[in-house]
This record gives structure tokens, sequence and C-alpha cells, in this order.
């Protein structure tokens, strides 16, 4: 575990710039919001794993092929139409063996970029049901680091950690992760509107 925390640890160190305060120099697997994914990834591999997920169909998310060790999965969003293909979301994820293993994680993740970005104000949520299980067993436990104020008026960094029911795993493949997570102000709008 130390390993793997230390690799978190530097890699975060090298893709974040010191005392930055743009959310575009904030990096997930080498990517930043408000680039072109063309930069990385040609238009038939960006429409080979395509999926609308939402209710609402403004974005599209697009599940990347393995970019490094650090992350067992990492999914962009992007805005329906946009020929530019500009990133508005980028997660990346990890499968974890347990929540309180994901929660040491987070906390160690939430110092690091905070220490980077010293401009950030943060919200840490507090352990509640996962509103993606209705029945209420899956636990989420969500830290917000906001490059403005608050989740709707500009781009903010999550830190999660996501423990599905048994019944979700098995119905949905779904597994428990540890995730980072940027997300535009445009999409941070569009996420409200899908949840709320």
């Amino acid at each position: 575990m130390k390993k793997f925390l230390a690799i978190i640890i530097i890699n975060l160190c090298l893709i974040i710039p010191s005392q930055a305060d743009e959310s575009r120099e904030f990096q997930i697997s080498g990517m930043s919001l408000k680039e072109s994914l063309l930069k990385y990834y040609s238009i038939n591999e960006i429409n080979k794993t395509k999926y609308y997920g939402y209710k609402l169909k403004d974005y599209y998310t697009v599940f990347l092929p393995k970019r490094d060790n650090l992350y067992d999965d990492v999914q962009v969003n992007l805005k329906d139409n946009d020929k530019k293909f500009i990133i508005e979301s980028i997660e990346g994820a990890m499968n974890i063996k347990n929540l309180s293993e994901c929660i040491k994680k987070k906390e160690i993740v939430e110092k690091e970029i905070m220490g980077q970005f010293p401009n950030l104000k943060f919200s840490i949520g507090k352990l509640e049901s996962h509103p993606g299980d209705l029945t209420g067993l899956s636990k989420t436990i969500t830290t917000d680091l906001f490059f403005k104020t608050s989740f709707s008026d500009g781009a903010v960094i999550r830190i999660m950690c996501t423990d599905w029911s048994n019944n979700v795993e098995k119905k949905k493949g779904w597994v428990d992760s540890f995730r980072v997570i940027i997300n535009s102000k445009n999409f941070n709008n569009f996420i409200n509107r899908n949840y709320n």
C-alpha cells in the first residue's frame, strides 16, 4: 500500500505545477480541461466507446484505453456535436478493495492537491448513499475542490470513493473505486440538471 500511495503522490507532483491556479493546469493521465481530445485520439477511436449515459443528451462519455499505470480506467465527457472535441470533464478511476483503504487514499490526495493549488476552496463530504443506487445500500464520500467558490460557478476537482452494494456489483458489473475527477463549469451545471 505504501508503494501505491507513493506512486499517487509522485504522479500528482509531476503533473500539477507548483502554485498553479488555473483548472487547465490540473491533469489526469496527461490530459487537461479545454483541450481537444483529438490531440490524443482519432475520431474513430473516440466514436468506438461513445456512450450517452445521462438523461439529457447534451454530453456523452468516452471510455479511453489505459494511458498510464496509475488509473485502471479513464473517461472524458464531451459536448454533443462539438466538432473540436473539447474535453469538459476527465475522470481517472482505480479499483479498490475496501472503503477504509479508499478513504485513506482520498485524504492523502486531498492534501497533495491543496498543497499544489493553495487558492482552492473545498468541501469535504460525509459518507452517504450513492444516488445511482435507489436501495441506499451503495455508499459514497466526495470532496470537492473549487477553483472559484462553488460547484456551479467554476471548475471543480472531485475526489471520491464509491462502495457499491453486492447487488449492484452483480447486476451492473460495477466495481468499488477511488476516483479523481475534474469538471468544467459547464459540465458541473449539466450534472446539476441531471441529478437534481
